[in-house]
C-alpha cells in the first residue's frame, strides 16, 4: 500500500502539503462578501446580477465561478 505525502482538501481538492492547511474557504468568503456588498450598493453590471445572485445563494458554487465574478465586477463596475 502506498501513503501519498500529501494530503487533498476535500472542499476544492488542492494538494496540500504535510499540516498545510486549505485556504479555500476563507477564499470564498471573501470573494462571497465582495459580492454581496457590491450588489447592495448596485455596483453589478446587468448582466451579471442574476449569476450573483445565485452564487451568493449556493454553497457549493465553484471558487473560480465566485473569482472570475468578481474579476468581471471589478473591470465593468456600475454598467447598466
Amino acid at each position: 500500500m502506498k501513503h501519498t505525502y500529501y494530503s487533498i482538501c476535500p472542499i476544492c481538492g488542492a494538494n496540500l502539503d504535510p499540516g498545510e492547511k486549505c485556504t479555500c474557504t476563507a477564499k470564498r468568503e471573501l470573494y462571497l462578501a465582495f459580492i454581496r456588498k457590491a450588489m447592495q450598493r448596485g455596483n453589478v453590471p446587468v448582466i451579471l446580477r442574476s449569476y450573483c445572485q445565485l452564487a451568493a445563494n449556493d454553497p457549493s458554487t465553484p471558487l473560480d465561478t465566485l473569482r472570475t465574478l468578481c474579476a468581471k465586477i471589478k473591470a465593468e463596475p456600475g454598467q447598466n
